[in-house]
């Protein structure tokens, strides 16, 4: 290997010194997609509010935690370089332009070329790779000009006092320290003095390098970054190398950006990413595309104000989050698996002498088995024969146990060593008499090392050294899967009914005791302890064993912890700290010893998604605690949070109101220089009052309006950040709360409106911190509501008035009309007491009707008669007498057929005029009667009597009844119906 190669190895092996091996710090990724701009990212800077600022291939590019947005420069222009002024105004520096960004009224950054004002329009200057500001003169350095000017800001913006200043060699980069201008050029190091370039003494030595970077140090020391020299220092006398532990790494990949924040520097390469060290030099962190960035190659970095790093990439811009306080298991050719147990290891042995020397090994469990983390060489290793699901690690005196799910293991240096095999092993602990107890799939065993034995019941495992007796355990053999052990050695555990408390009858034998079963279907139950005492939690049931084994309600303790609800982990510190799972998230609880109180209650973690549910596991370490994820382990480190704890809530802006249409016209927006009004941060089911004093941040003429409000904080980015919406007067309550950074509404009819937001994020060592803002808006009334439309309303009163005038007139008219009316109602009287003659008249023809059907029956009367006559003729011999009688009555016959036909047919349409259509109706109801029948309904109808119907009908008093009770039967009536009343109920209706 050559030398070089070596060093460089040899640093690489010694860079996680503070922390075990394969743990990286957190990274954020923002791809090219995510922010839609161009792919390069040259210099980058953070405002007050914590906003992101990039001079970007494609414009300037703005971050507000929320969204992205991009400002593009007159003419195409390529953005390099950028610095801020006064926090509300944006500097740019790009190919033969520079300019300033301000927010305008709609919170969008608008631009404004210095071009002009400054008479640089035939300079051909190249690209401005450096803006630097002093008090209101600003510097623009292009690669082989330096352009000076005054800033004004009366009318507009615009440059004064122009000048320029030639310069023979490159300009690399330039920085403002105590209101100095240092330049570094390819001839060397550089102090600005007006017009004037002062070599710095003793700068020979980088004149041979490329400066990338300035920085200062401390209060009398500049850190200068060369790009294959490594790093310098300048104390005001002389320049000498800055010796870190990365020296060879930095030379070897070439330095390209430098950041310097307190007592951390960070360097970054073209070839293999960033190192970030102490002031010192020391303590050295590498961070490339293996430990989560997206491409190796960085253009530019800075730090925001919670200490984490900016880094702009050839490809993309990364977020790494050097103070966040945890450290993720990472390797991107290695899938670790689940996390579920971590153990130390506390001594090495003769198997693991190659891992001496090296700080922090530790044990991890996954569902792919046990690893060792060796931090010799940045990696896991497998421990021999451990694949599988390993469920815990428990240490017990010198002995570690591995509880897998194919047995139980003793662990020694990187050997597994097999107790039982014979089923799935859960947890081991402790019994207060010094037995040990295994929970396993299907109930408890005890561990005893003891000589080697064969007694029933038991399996044993011998070694030269070591002997384990397993002895079954009787009276439970459900799972024992969630269980814990009182003082006085009593077992509670979680079965499959609830809550069970056993309790020993002998040696080997346990006796179950109920204690609470599921209340419902989907209730859970779990039992953890909280050092000496074991709390045993659900949504709706909370209890704590104290350490005389009793039970009992301790109202105190939970809401220490935040309720009486379910909790997936409790735990106490060696420092009494008190860290516990509700809602999946990590809280933490710090004692004080000299108060003897605990500390308000912040996220240490924020677990969503990522906990292994049921399985939730906390290691503590020497400076934290590791907990188990679905993604591997995660090392928390409360520690490096404190010293960045912010006093100040954060603060909501409200982005920009958009009318939601095919145009997506913006009315509304906030950016660098927004003001806006606090409301409590509490979170209220009520409406609350809108003050007076607020003013209106706009106002739309009526419409109907589909409006967007887009939000975002500072201090961003920010863990989980939820905002929760409410639109006064139209919403009582606010929404639940949700990651969507906007809140949209629609059909809002004339008024004045408030918008509440309720933001819940943790920021900057903060947890859950809840804050609201205001905003209040109007919807115009519609044009027939302004004041213009008065006039319009007068000319309707009018308009009513000259109404009720005429309304007057027709009154008189109506008096007039009176005596009209009185002529139509005798009119109207007059033709009623003529329909009264005409009815009277269709009586007195049914009358005559009825005495024509009389004559009738006296005609057939007649007939019978002369037949008789015929029949006496005939037993005379008269043959010719009876024709002529004969011929006679067939005649009567057939003329009297044809009048009865017409004459009953007009009394069917006379009667049904007196009889309001009974007729009529009657054969609508039964078309199936024949003309004999309507007649017999007609004559009951009318209340004639069974022998006055019979003539009538030419039927015998007999015939009559038999024919009124086979038309009964057609009609369906009832026995006890009358027939009559029935009839007469058709003309009812």
């Amino acid at each position: 290997m050559k030398p070089l190669h070596l060093v460089i190895s040899l640093a690489l092996q010694l860079s996680t010194t503070f922390c075990f091996a394969g743990w990286n710090v957190p990274v954020i990724n923002y791809t090219v997609a995510d922010y839609a701009a161009g792919t390069q990212n040259w210099q980058m800077l953070t405002t007050a509010n914590g906003w992101l600022y990039v001079a970007n291939n494609n414009g300037l590019l703005e971050y507000d935690g929320s969204q992205w947005t991009v400002y593009g420069m007159y003419y195409g222009n390529l953005p390099r370089s950028i610095a801020k002024m006064h926090d509300d105004a944006i500097l740019i520096g790009g190919t033969n332009d520079f300019g300033i960004f301000t927010p305008n009224a709609k919170g969008r950054m608008q631009y404004t070329s210095l071009l002009q004002s400054a008479g640089c329009n035939n300079l051909n200057f190249g690209e401005v790779w450096d803006i630097k500001l002093v008090g209101s003169q600003v510097y623009f350095f292009a690669r082989h000009h330096i352009i000076t000017a005054q800033m004004q800001f009366a009318d507009s913006i615009r440059l004064t006092e122009v000048q320029i200043l030639p310069m023979d060699s490159r300009i690399f980069c330039a920085q403002e320290v105590g209101g100095a201008i240092y330049v570094g050029t390819g001839d060397g190091l550089y102090l600005l003095s007006g017009l004037r370039m002062n070599r710095i003494h003793g700068s020979d030595a980088i004149g041979k390098y490329e400066v990338r970077g300035i920085q200062a140090l401390d209060e009398r020391r500049l850190l200068i970054a060369t790009d294959l020299g490594g790093l310098y220092a300048y104390d005001g006398v002389q320049v000498t190398p800055f010796r870190t532990d990365a020296d060879a790494f930095i030379r070897h990949n070439q330095l390209y950006a430098l950041a310097v924040q307190g007592n951390r520097i960070a360097v970054g390469t073209v070839q293999q990413g960033i190192v970030v060290m102490e002031a010192d030099g020391t303590h050295c962190r590498y961070i490339s595309r293996s430990e989560g960035l997206q491409n190796n190659t960085i253009l530019s970095m800075t730090f925001d104000a919670l200490g984490n790093l900016w880094v702009g990439l050839d490809q993309g811009i990364d977020y790494v989050q050097l103070s966040a306080g945890r450290l993720y298991l990472h390797d991107e050719q290695v899938n670790y698996g689940v996390g579920y147990a971590v153990e130390e290891c506390v001594e090495p042995t003769a198997d693991t002498r190659k891992l001496e020397g090296v700080a922090q090994r530790y044990y991890l469990g996954t569902n792919q088995g046990l690893y060792i983390a060796d931090g010799a060489d940045h990696a896991l290793h497998l421990v021999e024969g451990s694949m599988g699901q390993v469920w815990n690690l428990c240490r017990i005196g010198d002995a570690l146990f591995c509880c897998h799910n194919r047995g139980l293991f003793l662990v020694e240096g990187t050997r597994l060593i097999p107790i039982c095999t014979d089923e799935g092993f859960w947890q081991v602990r402790q019994l207060p008499d010094g037995r040990l107890l295994a929970g396993t799939y299907s109930g408890f065993r005890l561990l005893t090392n003891t000589q080697f034995s064969t007694s029933a019941g038991t399996t044993t495992a011998k070694r030269p050294d070591t002997h384990w007796q397993v002895t079954n355990v009787n009276g439970f053999d459900e799972t024992a899967f969630r269980w814990q052990v009182d003082a006085t050695g009593a077992i509670w555990v979680v079965a499959a009914y609830g809550i069970v408390r056993l309790d020993w009858t002998d040696a080997t034998t346990l006796r179950q005791q109920p204690v609470q079963p599921y209340d419902g279907m989907h209730s859970w139950f779990n039992i953890s302890r909280m050092g000496d005492k074991i709390l045993i939690s659900s949504n709706t049931y909370c209890r704590v064993v104290q350490p005389d084994g009793t039970l009992r309600r301790d109202t105190a303790l939970f809401a220490l912890l935040g309720g009486e609800t379910f909790y997936a982990l409790t735990y106490k510190d060696a420092n009494d700290n008190l860290l516990y799972v509700r809602d999946r998230t990590l809280y933490i609880r710090a004692y004080s010893p000299e108060s003897a109180s605990y500390s308000p209650e912040y996220a240490l973690y924020n677990g969503d998604s990522h906990f292994v549910g049921g399985f939730e596991n906390i290691y503590e370490t020497p400076d934290g605690y590791v907990v188990g994820l679905l993604q591997g382990f995660c090392k928390l480190q409360p520690a490096l949070r404190k010293h960045i704890v912010s006093s100040s809530l954060p603060q909501i802006y409200l982005r920009n109101v958009t009318v939601v249409s095919q145009d997506m016209q913006v009315v509304y927006g906030e950016s660098l220089d927004a003001a806006c009004s606090s409301l409590p941060s509490t979170i209220s089911t009520q409406p609350t009052a809108v003050s007076t004093k607020q003013t209106r941040v706009f106002e739309l003429p009526y419409d109907s309006y589909v409006l967007r409000f887009a939000c975002s904080i500072d201090q961003a980015p920010a863990d989980n950040v939820q905002y929760a919406y409410r639109l006064l007067p139209r919403d009582k309550t606010y929404t639940p709360f949700t990651n969507q950074a906007y809140y949209e509404c629609s059909a809002l009819k004339e008024g004045n409106y408030t918008l509440e937001v309720i933001c819940r994020a943790a920021v900057a060592g903060k947890a859950q911190t809840e804050v609201a803002q205001s905003w209040s808006f109007a919807i115009l009334p519609p044009w027939y509501k302004t004041w213009w439309a008065r006039t319009l309303w007068v000319l309707i009163v009018l308009a009513v008035n000259a109404f009720i005038g005429y309304f007057l007139y027709m009154m008189a008219e109506r008096e007039r009309g009176k005596a009209l009316h009185e002529k139509q109602l005798q009119i109207l009287q007059l033709e009623n007491e003529k329909t009264q003659l005409r009815l009277q008249s269709k009586s007195q023809e049914l009358t005559r009707i009825m005495h024509d059907e009389s004559t009738k029956q006296e005609d057939l009367a007649y007939t019978s008669e002369q037949l008789d006559k015929c029949l006496h003729d005939l037993q005379m011999h008269n043959v010719k007498k009876v024709e002529e009688r004969l011929q006679g009555l067939k005649q009567h016959i057939a003329a009297k057929s044809s009048d009865e036909s017409i004459d009953w047919q007009r009394f069917e349409e006379n009667f049904d005029e007196v009889n309001a259509g009974f007729c009529k109706r009657l054969t609508e109801r039964f078309p199936w009667m024949n003309k004999q029948e309507r007649k017999l309904c007609v004559y009951i109808y009318m209340g004639m009597l069974t022998k006055e119907m019979a003539p009538l009908l030419g039927l015998s008093t007999r015939g009559v009844e038999m024919m009124r009770y086979r038309m009964r039967c057609k009609m369906q009536l009832e026995a006890q119906a009358n027939l009559k009343d029935y009839l007469l109920s058709l003309t009812d209706d």
